[in-house]
Parts: C-alpha cells; structure tokens; sequence
C-alpha cells in the first residue's frame, strides 16, 4: 500500500491541541499533517509512527516519513511502502 508522504507546516491556528501530548500549538510550531488532514507536533507524529502507521485520531493509514535528504539532494520524498 502506497501513501503519499506529507510536508511540514507552520501553526497558523492557535488554541489547538495536539492529540499526541494534549499540548496546545504554539505560533511557529513544526506540524505533521497526515493524509486526512489532522495534525500533531512534528516531534510527537514522529514517535508515534514509530510504533503505528495510523493516524492518532482516527486511525486512518499513513506512511512513515523518510529523513530529510542530505543537503544538496534533488527531489522531493516520495511514497513509502507500509
């Protein structure tokens, strides 16, 4: 099953919370937004997929993020298999 990846993005929203550690978002903070559309802290997206490849919130299927590409590297992440 092929998912695509997803990008970062900055909290644009205050007064949410992430589902993951219950903290609010805070202006600047790095976000993982899955497939579906909910999001979560980068950090806590993470460690959560490090041990299930669903979304926290409604456990839809999602991919688990490549690394960042060593700097110079071309292109952008592609699909994983899960």
């Amino acid at each position: 099953l092929l998912i695509p990846c997803t990008c970062w993005l900055v909290v644009t929203e205050l007064k949410q919370t992430c589902a993951v550690c219950l903290e609010e978002f805070r202006s600047r903070d790095e976000l993982g937004v899955c497939p579906c559309s909910h999001a979560f802290h980068k950090k806590c997206l993470l460690k959560w997929l490090e041990i299930r490849s669903v979304c926290p919130m409604c456990n839809k299927p999602i991919c688990r993020l490549q690394p960042d590409p060593p700097q110079g590297a071309e292109g952008a992440q592609s699909p994983l298999e899960v």
